[in-house]
C-alpha cells in the first residue's frame, strides 16, 4: 500500500511539473474567466472563486466553488466540488469529490467516487470505488472490489457484471445495518448479511466466509 502511495505520488508530481506551462497561483472566477488559461499547469496555488480549471496542480486549490483538474493532482483540493481527471494523490474535502482514474489518499465528502483503484480513506454520506484497499465510512458504501473495511448503515460489494476474475473479492469486515457482497474473504456484522457466492446466503447478525 505505502510502495503504491508513493508511486502515484511520483506520478502526479512528475507530470505537474514537466507540463508544458507552469505558473505558481491560478486565480479563476468562472473559467474560462481565469488567469492563467486553464490549459495551464500550476505549481503553488489555484484560488477559486465560482468555477477553476487547470490541467495539472502540485500544490492547493481552494474556492466555494467548484474545481476540475483534467490531469493529475498532487496535494489538497478544498473546494465546494473537486473533480481529477487522471490520478490524485493528496486528499479531497469538499460537498462532492470524483477521481476519475486512481487516488491515493484521503476524501471527505457527501459523495466521493473514484472510478478505478483508491488507496486510503473515504468519509462520507455516499462512498463509491470501483477497487479499493483501505477503509470507508458512511451511511452507504459501495465497491466492486476491496481489501479493508466498510463501516455504515448499507455496505455493498458488487463485483462487475463483466469480471470473471477469481480475485474480484471483498476481502475484510463489513460492519452495518445491511452488508451485502457477491464474494467475500472475511466477516460481516449486522442485521441482515447476505453473500451471493456462498452456501449460506443469509444469517442474520454475523455471516462469513474464508
Amino acid at each position: 500500500m505505502k510502495k503504491l502511495f508513493a508511486a502515484i505520488s511520483i506520478l502526479c508530481a512528475t507530470y505537474a511539473l514537466q507540463a508544458s506551462t507552469d505558473y505558481y497561483v491560478m486565480f479563476s472566477v468562472f473559467s474560462p474567466g481565469q488567469i492563467p488559461v486553464a490549459k495551464s499547469s500550476i505549481d503553488g496555488v489555484c484560488l477559486n472563486l465560482l468555477y477553476g480549471e487547470v490541467q495539472n496542480i502540485n500544490g492547493l486549490s481552494f474556492g466555494i466553488g467548484g474545481s476540475r483538474v483534467r490531469e493529475h493532482m498532487n496535494g489538497l483540493q478544498l473546494n465546494g466540488g473537486n473533480v481529477v481527471g487522471s490520478a490524485m494523490a493528496g486528499a479531497q474535502l469538499g460537498f462532492v469529490n470524483l477521481v476519475e482514474s486512481d487516488m491515493a489518499g484521503f476524501q471527505f465528502s457527501l459523495w466521493n467516487d473514484v472510478s478505478a483503484y483508491g488507496d486510503g480513506f473515504q468519509l462520507g454520506v455516499c462512498n463509491t470505488v470501483s477497487d479499493f484497499e483501505g477503509f470507508q465510512l458512511g451511511f452507504v458504501n459501495i465497491a466492486n472490489k476491496m481489501t479493508g473495511c466498510q463501516l455504515g448503515l448499507f455496505n455493498w460489494e458488487s463485483i462487475a457484471s463483466e469480471s470473471t476474475a477469481s480475485s474480484d473479492i471483498f476481502s475484510g469486515l463489513q460492519l452495518g445495518l445491511i452488508n451485502w457482497a457477491d464474494r467475500i474473504n472475511g466477516v460481516q456484522v449486522g442485521l441482515l448479511n447476505f453473500i451471493d457466492d456462498n452456501g449460506l446466503y443469509f444469517f442474520p447478525f454475523v455471516n462469513g466466509r474464508f
